[in-house]
């Protein structure tokens, strides 16, 4: 039986048999952008401000570069696996995890990238009518 451990936060990836012996651990260098972690803000606060939920997008896009990363090197572990039974479930999860991180490039490209324009015209257009008004 195989077991994987991915944590996409430090970047290590590790594949296990049943018994626990180790097949590949990676780490990613530090010489990556880390995230602005809008996200920590209070969710009333991430619209109050037009900047945060730009970042929140770039946050978000990075942490999905850096899972591709990740992948990709755990992906360039197949060969280097001594038997089929390695081989087979090292392919079969990064395949998952591609097509899992495929979606959710999606998810930020299109809905999110569209409720922040949504966002900045309706916070234009509220501007306007105040400035009308006075």
């Amino acid at each position: 039986m195989w077991g994987a451990c991915i944590n996409f936060a430090s970047g290590a990836a590790m594949l296990t048999t049943s018994v626990g012996s180790k097949l590949s651990v990676l780490r990613s260098s530090n010489k990556t952008r880390k995230p602005q972690l809008a996200a920590t803000k209070d969710i009333g606060e991430l619209f109050d401000y037009p900047d945060l939920p730009v970042k929140l997008r770039q946050d978000l896009c990075v942490l999905t570069r850096h899972q591709r990363v990740v992948i990709n090197k755990l992906r360039a572990q197949i060969p280097e696996a001594k038997n089929s039974d390695a081989r087979n479930a090292i392919q079969e999860i990064t395949d998952l995890l591609i097509h899992r991180n495929n979606q959710i490039e999606k998810v930020i490209e299109g809905v999110l990238t569209r409720k922040i324009q949504v966002y900045h015209k309706a916070r234009k257009i509220k501007a306007e009518a105040r400035v009308d008004q006075g």
